[in-house]
């Protein structure tokens, strides 16, 4: 996996013109049943909301816009819930669809994600 730093996730943001106010970055992971592939994600959670980044199989960041899903505007809010092996990021949305993905307790190469999952888990 590409390492992913910090000041990767922050040029990005600021070469598409979105504003950086999220304060914790976490790497998660969707499996396709149907291919066996993994939708890989990066999610930025702020105060006004979140934004995703996408990520490609070979662990680095896509070539195009970051997603930003506003709080209100589109989704009710998020939570992450403990698990034993991995937690689960669940985003509600207004319209009542949920969007779930597995978040692994570390990442290794990504500290960024092992201390934001700390402090996610410490506000509950």
């Amino acid at each position: 996996m590409a390492k992913i730093t910090m000041e990767v996730l922050e040029e990005t943001l600021k070469n598409h013109n979105i504003e950086n106010n999220y304060d914790n970055f976490i790497f998660g992971y969707k499996l396709s049943k149907l291919s066996g592939f993994a939708d890989m994600q990066i999610f930025g959670a702020g105060k006004t909301g979140i934004v995703m980044l996408p990520v490609t199989a070979l662990g680095t960041l896509e070539n195009k816009k970051p997603e930003v899903l506003k709080f209100f505007d589109e989704i009710e809010g998020f939570e992450l819930k403990k698990g034993i092996l991995s937690h689960t990021l669940i985003i509600n949305f207004l319209d009542g669809k949920k969007l779930k993905y597995k978040i692994n307790r570390h990442v290794i190469p990504y500290p960024w994600h092992n201390e934001s999952v700390k402090i996610l888990l410490d506000k509950d």
